[in-house]
């Protein structure tokens, strides 16, 4: 009921704005009730959204989807992925615009509106910068002028925006021959006037809303209220919806780890809490190999160590193979008890061994995350590794993380005899 009410009394408040007789009260007061009215509006249109993000409403609606058009290329890993990573300090805004239980695009698509009837322009667009610089359009309207707008038509006017100190641009006097719309090139519109605003969101992320007329003189740099408290808005949802979204991925976190202990004291025998261990790091990291090695307790000198599981691409470095720990990167991962965070081991003819030094070749794997395994006795000495062929591929919070879940393993080595999994 509550959402209902809502939408009838935006919708008259809506037609109150749009229709409200110009001769009927003087300028000041006009501007003074629009200016009322679009505030009512742009609270109950917050309010909505958080009774929405409250009640978690999607329920399949396309228009609660995200409305780009622009899909980026998906790598998939050797190793599957059994779900999306639980951890993050950051999170891209495509991600958000994704969520099912998210009404963040729902909420953008209003303002959206609200910002385009205030303006009354031609057309319009938002746009989403995230932090690889690349621009996808999230939504528009063109009115039948363009049939595939794309973000990269926007580079050259988003380049002076990125500029400005300024959240807002005006330009009032276009002519035909101006390029700060690239988008039109090769149909017969022509801009005459054009404004702009940006949303600066944290971790270098952007929101860009473009509205464009073909008359000049078209907008009112002096009447700018209205689009700021918009911008304002828009910054605070998005940041809380970021807020939201790491939170909660924290706590899934926590349960997993809790769960993932559990899994491991049940555990019978050490075979199989190195199998829930690897299931488990293979199914939050991507790889296109995944190694674990224990030291062999027999061998005196050279100091051996033995992989006893490995998954992903396959190599001479399999089950059972046997390596000296002085030689290559995973014996220096065991042997000196630190974990190694490498971009690349693979540069040109110069790379560096992973067990031997008689390698040849690294298989065209270069990222490169190995963490040491530790009982509290020290009985237990191994490590587990982690390999991508794409170059810095894992980061700071990857090597956090596989530190934690190597802890875990670590606590629960205690309950076995001190023999590596055969």
């Amino acid at each position: 009921m509550v959402a209902v009410k809502n939408y009838i009394i935006l919708f008259l408040l809506i037609l109150v704005g749009i229709y409200v007789p110009s001769g009927w009260v003087s300028p000041g007061w006009l501007v003074f009730i629009k200016t009322i009215l679009f505030f009512g509006i742009i609270y109950l249109l917050y309010d909505q959204y958080n009774y929405s993000s409250a009640a978690n409403p999607y329920d399949g609606d396309e228009r609660l989807k995200l409305h780009r058009s622009e899909d980026k290329d998906i790598v998939k890993p050797v190793i599957p992925q059994k779900s999306k990573k639980l951890y993050s300090g950051s999170i891209q805004i495509s991600t958000l615009l994704n969520l099912s239980e998210s009404n963040l695009n729902a909420f953008l698509v209003g303002e959206f509106e609200i910002l385009y009837n205030y303006l009354m322009p031609k057309h319009g667009f938002l746009l989403v910068q995230e932090a690889d610089k690349k621009l996808f359009l999230f939504y528009s309207h063109v009115n039948d002028i363009l049939d595939n707008p794309r973000g990269e038509s926007f580079v050259s006017l988003i380049n002076i925006l990125s500029r400005m100190d300024d959240e807002i641009l005006v330009e009032n006097n276009l002519d035909g021959s101006s390029n700060i719309i690239q988008i039109y090139e090769g149909t017969p519109y022509s801009p005459g006037s054009l404004f702009a605003m940006k949303t600066a969101l944290p971790d270098d992320q952007f929101l860009y809303w473009i509205f464009d007329t073909p008359g000049s003189g078209f907008f009112n740099s002096e009447e700018l209220s209205v689009p700021v408290q918009i911008n304002l808005l828009a910054y605070n949802t998005v940041v809380q919806s970021i807020e939201k979204f790491l939170i909660n991925k924290q706590l899934t976190l926590v349960e997993e780890e809790k769960k993932l202990f559990r899994s491991l004291n049940a555990a019978a025998t050490l075979d199989e809490t190195i199998n829930i261990l690897v299931d488990e790091i293979s199914a939050i990291f991507e790889a296109q190999k995944l190694t674990v090695a224990f030291v062999d307790k027999d061998a005196k000198y050279p100091q051996t160590a033995r992989i006893v599981k490995t998954i992903g691409y396959e190599e001479p470095s399999k089950n059972g193979f046997k390596f000296n720990i002085e030689e290559g990167l995973a014996g220096r991962v065991i042997k000196n008890k630190k974990v190694y965070l490498m971009d690349d081991i693979d540069k040109g003819d110069y790379f560096i061994p992973r067990f031997s030094k008689n390698e040849k070749t690294n298989y065209n794997l270069h990222a490169f995350l190995g963490c040491p395994i530790m009982s509290k006795d020290e009985s237990f000495l191994g490590m587990i590794s982690l390999e991508h062929r794409t170059v810095g591929q894992y980061s700071a919070e990857d090597r956090e993380l596989l530190i934690k879940y190597c802890s875990i393993l670590n606590e629960t080595l205690g309950r076995f005899k001190a023999d590596p999994p055969k």
